[in-house]
């Protein structure tokens, strides 16, 4: 890929962007409780513990375990431009903006497998600054949600051929490593996206399989991607399988009514 389009996707982005950097925070459903968190994961790396399932200056000293249950990558990248000196709402803004490029940057990697390099960047603007996924930054303020944009064109990409002329079913070593831990980011960052997006993902592999030629070996692809995707699964499964065992010991579903987060 040539170097241009990444600029003027850095370019294309900076709108986007621009309004985090006009105030000291910006109001939003759930900003809060993103700069809270990153507060206590940034304490908790402070004092050595990398990996804090429970934070314990939450609900009054009683403590929460927030990332026993809620997708933790968000946090880690936020915690990124922490360690670089940013301030707290600083560290979620650039991590907000960087969402944006990344995004965009990702879905142009995957419309270039179809069309030319300005179609594809077209598509990626049109990525970056689809109307949800701005009220997801300056209306909702869903951090994790807003970093699966990133990570949703690259699952495609990854189950894509490398040579769709000569067999349109099997991807390449390399692609299904970009799977494999593009499913597994998107698990960690907001698994709500991952349970929705990734049978769909499964199911245009199946049906790229199927577009396979005589002797493209379309069951050996499809084996292919289903490892890649149980390596996914086996990466990021120090956070799913805790929930599985333990979520019958809390009301995850309880009390729905009220306004409260965990």
């Amino acid at each position: 890929m040539k170097r241009w389009p990444l600029l003027a996707l850095c370019l294309l982005s900076i709108p986007a962007a621009w309004p985090l950097s006009q105030l000291p925070f910006f109001t939003s459903d759930d900003g809060l409780f993103h700069l809270y968190r990153l507060a206590a994961l940034d304490e908790a790396f402070r004092q050595g513990i990398l990996y804090p399932r429970l934070f314990p200056s939450f609900a009054y000293g009683y403590g929460q375990a927030v990332l026993a249950y809620y997708g933790p990558l968000a946090y880690y990248a936020a915690e990124g431009p922490r360690l670089l000196g940013a301030s707290y709402p600083d560290a979620l803004k650039w991590t907000f903006a960087l969402g944006y490029v990344l995004s965009g940057c990702a879905l142009f990697l995957l419309a270039r497998q179809f069309v030319g390099s300005l179609p594809a960047l077209l598509g990626a603007a049109v990525y970056v600054y689809f109307p949800y996924h701005i009220a997801e930054t300056y209306q909702r303020g869903a951090l994790a949600e807003h970093l699966a944009f990133v990570f949703l064109p690259l699952i495609l990409w990854g189950i894509m051929p490398v040579e769709p002329s000569i067999n349109p079913a099997r991807p390449g070593t390399l692609r299904l490593l970009v799977f494999a831990l593009s499913a597994a980011a998107l698990i960690l960052v907001h698994s709500l996206t991952a349970l929705i997006f990734l049978p769909f993902a499964l199911l245009y592999a199946a049906i790229r399989a199927r577009a396979a030629p005589a002797g493209g070996m379309p069951r050996r692809a499809g084996c292919h991607v289903l490892l890649a995707l149980a390596v996914g699964f086996g990466l990021s499964a120090f956070y799913w399988l805790p929930i599985l065992t333990e979520s019958r010991w809390v009301g995850l579903s309880a009390g729905l009514e009220n306004t409260g987060y965990l």
